[in-house]
């Protein structure tokens, strides 16, 4: 690394650092489900008290009559006249409802109401012109009772007389009161900052949180390593803000937080994990330019002499793979020259001399096993990237890599 891009990077840490407090990732609270925070009529009592909501059950008890008195009878045949039904007010008035009717006596179970002088009579067929004349006796009134229903909401903080007790109240609901209520801390928020951890490094860790009912706050902040949930205390004490050393023996952490006014506690999420690193330093990225290496081609070597009845088919042309020491024939042809595979030896088929009828080649070879591995070197080449962040050690100095890049 040269010395201006040590200058650099020096440059860019001191700005990172200006720039911490600024650059942060908020960490959300969690919420209780079912918690219902309301501050209903504190004028009322000085002390606020925990309430449940409940829903209202509602029952409609419709009017009616409760008893029935006998007040006259006839075997006479003739015929009952009055009204299918009847209905009672709130206020206990009643009034005849339905078609009026006239049935004879003569109709057995036949039944009529009437109203005289504010009283309900009843007029039934009780035998064939066997006629029963009734009074009630008993009215009930239309009313309507509410009684407490499931659960609604828990933890209401309100004062003493905010809602009428173990009753429905006018939005609705049913309230019970219960015990005087301490309120715990709001839920803590973190605020980490967002660029890298690097082994040394100054971090200022943040705690957003405030007490409902005003006391005094303890807030401790804890640190798990390296992927686990091994919490320890790095902080215990009154500030909402604490400076963080970054250690030199760990590969990443996460932070929480913990609020307490002496009696009751909060606990925030869990913040993202930040990953540790090295001190990072500024690399450049080149081709890496290949030297010699691969496998030599070996010279032809003298197999045997073959005789054939015709001219032999074969390859025109051969090529060597000096990655994969292999060989390979191309083209097609039967003349002086050609070339064949033998398995993974290449031969060359050479006319020498011939008859009226036969053919004679000299037949060469090349066997990959006889190659020889060249030894292979590589240069820097031209230039790809500049300013490749990464550690001390990450990369070997002017040099090849490993992944092929100087």
């Amino acid at each position: 690394m040269t010395n201006n891009q040590k200058a650099k990077r020096n440059r860019i840490r001191t700005n990172r650092a200006k720039l911490m407090l600024a650059s942060v990732v908020a960490v959300g609270a969690v919420t209780g489900v079912g918690m219902v925070v309301e501050q209903g009529n504190e004028a009322e009592a000085s002390s606020l008290y925990f309430w449940d909501r409940y829903n209202t059950v509602t029952t409609q008890n419709p009017g009616g009559v409760t008893g029935w008195s006998n007040v006259g009878y006839s075997d006479t045949r003739g015929s009952i006249n009055g009204y299918d039904s009847f209905n009672i007010d709130a206020n206990g008035t009643i009034t005849t409802v339905g078609e009026f009717k006239s049935y004879s006596t003569t109709r057995w179970g036949a039944t009529v109401y009437r109203v005289s002088g504010g009283q309900l009579y009843k007029e039934k067929v009780e035998g064939t012109d066997i006629t029963y004349t009734y009074v009630a006796t008993g009215i009930t009134t239309p009313s309507t009772n509410y009684s407490r229903g499931s659960l609604a909401a828990s933890y209401i903080k309100a004062g003493a007389n905010a809602y009428v007790n173990n009753s429905r109240n006018s939005d609705g609901y049913w309230y019970v009161r219960g015990n005087i209520a301490n309120s715990a801390p709001t839920t803590p928020t973190l605020t980490v900052p967002s660029q890298h951890f690097e082994h040394g490094d100054k971090q200022i860790i943040g705690v957003n949180v405030s007490d409902p009912d005003g006391d005094a706050l303890t807030i401790t902040i804890q640190a798990a390593y390296d992927g686990s949930n091994t919490w320890e205390t790095i902080y215990n004490g009154p500030s909402k803000t604490f400076e963080y050393t970054v250690p030199n023996n760990k590969t990443s952490v996460k932070f929480r937080a913990i609020a307490s006014d002496g009696s009751l506690s909060s606990t925030s999420a869990e913040s993202v994990t930040k990953s540790i690193r090295e001190v990072m330093y500024y690399w450049s990225k080149y081709n890496a330019v290949k030297n010699g290496g691969g496998y030599s081609d070996t010279s032809w070597e003298f197999s045997h002499y073959h005789w054939s009845k015709d001219w032999i088919w074969g390859g025109t042309s051969y090529i060597h793979n000096s990655t994969t020491n292999s060989y390979s024939v191309t083209g097609s042809t039967n003349t002086s020259i050609v070339y064949k595979m033998n398995g993974s030896i290449l031969e060359r088929y050479t006319y020498t001399a011939g008859t009226d009828t036969e053919v004679g080649y000299n037949v060469d070879i090349k066997d990959p096993s006889k190659n020889t591995l060249m030894p292979t070197s590589y240069s820097r080449g031209t230039l790809i990237q500049n300013d490749v962040v990464a550690a001390d050690g990450t990369y070997p100095n002017n040099a090849r890599h490993s992944d092929g890049f100087w």
